[in-house]
């Protein structure tokens, strides 16, 4: 008998237990609370990471779910824009909750990091939605001559950042500055290259090519209205929509009257080159005149 009270005992105490621990896995089995962000501009839904141009305002919706092993307890919303939180901590109950926040970034070229920090009973989880703030883009004053290798010793060279213009005499200087070389060679005729174009280093064969910089050149089909349409938005979205599927190389050749050329320098920076018009036929009295869009920081 004291054998079998035994057994009993033995059998009951491992019951208690296996349930015990079971009631501790279903306490560590609680979900997580969740966090669903929409973001619009306007009345216009935006995905995470696409472009908001700087001074534009996103609207956020939050929308919180824990349950009711899990209840909400606070959210807040914060950028690394700045240290002042977009939502400053809000207390929340139940299982679940609807919040809105704006923000306006400001800084172009920068790509800003909201973040969601949502407190629930079980502890607190986060989510982030990034925005990407397009750099702004002027256009060149007025057409800018180009000139080919063996046409004197000035405008050879560009920098594309703020279309200053450098010669044979001046290239050397200012190779970590260069970002576009012009030439006229006997099969590529009119030509438009990154410094790191071949071509370009054997008809400016008296400069020290070491280092120079990259720009990768694509020829687009767009016409000078694009151009022109381009041009007015300001900002560079419609440039990196483009660089996005651009077949691109170190050089533009064969260049002729209404080209529009797609570039991008070594810094990232995009922009679109015009070409107005062009005269002579050697490396001698080769010009070409361009307009410029160009993107910078």
């Amino acid at each position: 008998m004291k054998k079998l009270f035994r057994t009993v005992m033995v059998l009951s105490m491992a019951s208690l237990a296996v349930f015990t621990s079971c009631k501790k896995d279903d306490k560590a089995d609680v979900a997580d609370a969740t966090i669903d962000i929409n973001a619009k501009v306007g009345s216009s839904a935006i995905n995470d990471g696409d472009f908001v141009p700087a001074g534009t305002a996103v609207k956020f919706t939050i929308v919180s779910t824990g349950n009711s092993d899990n209840k909400l307890k606070s959210i807040t919303v914060t950028s690394d824009a700045n240290s002042t939180p977009i939502l400053s901590q809000k207390s929340l109950s139940g299982t679940s909750s609807t919040d809105t926040a704006s923000f306006i970034p400001s800084t172009p070229g920068s790509v800003v990091s909201v973040t969601v920090s949502l407190n629930s009973e079980k502890g607190t989880v986060t989510k982030s939605f990034k925005i990407t703030v397009p750099r702004v883009t002027e256009a060149s004053p007025g057409e800018i001559p180009l000139f080919a290798q063996l046409n004197g010793t000035d405008g050879h060279f560009m920098d594309l950042s703020n279309l200053s213009l450098y010669g044979t005499n001046t290239a050397q200087a200012n190779l970590s500055k260069i970002d576009l070389g012009c030439f006229y060679g006997n099969t590529k005729h009119f030509t438009l290259a990154g410094p790191q174009d071949n071509d370009l280093h054997t008809l400016f064969s008296g400069l020290n090519w070491t280092g120079a910089r990259t720009t990768l050149i694509a020829k687009t089909s767009l016409t000078k209205t694009d151009f022109d349409a381009i041009k007015a938005t300001g900002n560079e979205i419609a440039l990196a929509n483009l660089g996005a599927t651009a077949s691109y190389s170190s050089a533009a050749n064969d260049l002729a009257t209404g080209n529009v050329l797609l570039y991008k320098n070594q810094d990232g920076l995009m922009g679109l080159i015009y070409v107005v018009s062009h005269v002579g036929s050697s490396g001698n009295d080769g010009i070409i005149n361009v307009e410029i869009v160009y993107a910078h920081n």
